[in-house]
């Protein structure tokens, strides 16, 4: 019994092909949590501006 070439090549490539997609997938997700957390950041920048300062040239920065 004898494996041929390239279903041995066939099997790699597919595996290169699985890899590449979970790193993707994984890239995305940290994309996706760098865009809520700079969200919540422009959110509360904004609710800060709004917010009477205690003592002028003084803000709580909140969104830091």
């Amino acid at each position: 019994m004898s494996i041929n070439p390239s279903y041995v090549c066939q099997i790699f490539l597919k595996w290169q092909l699985v890899k590449i997609q979970i790193r993707m997938t994984a890239q995305t997700t940290d994309i996706h949590i760098i865009a809520k957390l700079s969200a919540i950041a422009i959110v509360l920048h904004t609710a800060e501006f709004f917010l009477p300062s205690p003592i002028f040239g003084l803000k709580p920065g909140i969104a830091n």
